[in-house]
């Protein structure tokens, strides 16, 4: 209670009292509704926080790929050395990829959000620009952590209006990014099917909360570099072996078929 109670003294001295009191009438839960944003805002945060942390790993393994990858084949056995090149150097390149793709659609939601803010007469545009950007990271429930508090804003700041046409300029945000800027940048970065995407995002997010499906995408890029990599490969050449063993054995029946056969002469 006392988190609320502050959280809401806080937006009452950011947008005033009048705003405050049509926002959040007598007769509305306020601890209901202020907790929800509270944790919505301090959700997040939380994701920002995880991104760049993630952002920095991620970088630092690609800036250090050559000595990680050397320190890594010297644990490893010759006959393995290859298979594990193969899956470091690629899984490394199918992440540098991936995650310029996902710059290039983050920047694009942050800026277009910015821009429709602005054309509709929403304050806070760059600072919400900068949220949307950041939410971005997290497939198909990004975009919610940012429209929330952008649709409050515009309610209370503007009017229904500027909230309606915020709400359909975000429906166009993300039917271009989701259709155009999704599967041609980062789709074809990780070579990943969107059904597997689907899968993988919903799968971290249920064991790993925000940042489960924050690292979901590239997680399922790697571990389909090993399957393309290792593992069909592997089976393929078990399969070759496996029919030149069969072939081997027929042609030796043959053989002996041809060998017990009484010579006419």
């Amino acid at each position: 209670p006392g988190i609320v109670d502050s959280f809401a003294t806080w937006i009452e001295g950011l947008i005033g009292t009048e705003a405050f009191n049509q926002l959040f009438p007598d007769e509305v839960d306020l601890s209901f509704l202020l907790g929800g944003l509270l944790d919505l805002t301090l959700s997040t945060i939380s994701v920002i926080a995880s991104l760049v942390v993630i952002v920095i790993i991620e970088i630092f393994l690609l800036i250090e790929r050559r000595h990680l990858l050397n320190g890594v084949l010297e644990f490893m056995d010759t006959e393995d050395r290859p298979a594990t090149r193969y899956i470091l150097t690629t899984g490394i390149d199918s992440l540098g990829k991936y995650l310029r793709g996902l710059f290039i659609s983050m920047a694009f939601i942050g800026i277009a959000t910015t821009v429709g803010m602005w054309l509709i007469g929403i304050p806070y545009a760059i600072p919400m620009g900068i949220i949307a950007f950041f939410t971005a990271a997290i497939p198909y429930i990004g975009g919610l952590f940012a429209l929330v508090p952008i649709l409050i804003i515009a309610g209370v700041e503007v009017g229904p209006g500027a909230v309606l046409l915020m709400i359909g300029w975000q429906i166009i945000i993300q039917q271009i990014e989701g259709s155009i800027i999704t599967p041609t940048v980062q789709g074809k970065a990780i070579n990943v099917s969107p059904l597997v995407v689907m899968l993988g995002v919903t799968a971290g997010i249920t064991l790993g909360g925000l940042v489960g499906g924050i690292i979901a995408i590239p997680i399922a890029a790697l571990i389909g570099v090993g399957l393309r990599g290792v593992v069909i490969p592997m089976r393929r050449r078990a399969e070759a072996r496996e029919q030149a063993r069969r072939a081997a054995y027929l042609a030796a029946r043959k053989a002996e078929a041809e060998a017990s056969v009484p010579d006419p002469a």
